[in-house]
């Protein structure tokens, strides 16, 4: 009867190694996916703020200006002073 109990024990603590290693192996593998979604999010916001600073500071093109009349001096065009 005691030689069953002792190879009950060494069996669970075997268990509970193998199912403490599959934890830790799971926790990681969550948070590197966590960590390499964060990655790619801050990458996405930094280009699309570039992209929002690179917009401001070139203003309305040239050709959006045409189109719309503004901007020039062209024929007609009465400057003052």
């Amino acid at each position: 009867m005691r030689v069953a109990r002792i190879s009950d024990a060494r069996g669970l603590r075997l268990l509970e190694r193998k199912t403490a290693t599959v934890c830790t192996l799971l926790k990681a593998s969550v948070y590197s996916i966590v960590l390499q979604q964060q990655i790619i999010n801050e990458g996405e916001d930094a280009r699309q703020h570039r992209q929002q600073q690179d917009d401001y500071m070139d203003g309305p093109s040239v050709l959006s200006t045409m189109m719309t009349g503004g901007g020039g001096g062209g024929e007609g065009d009465t400057i003052t002073h």
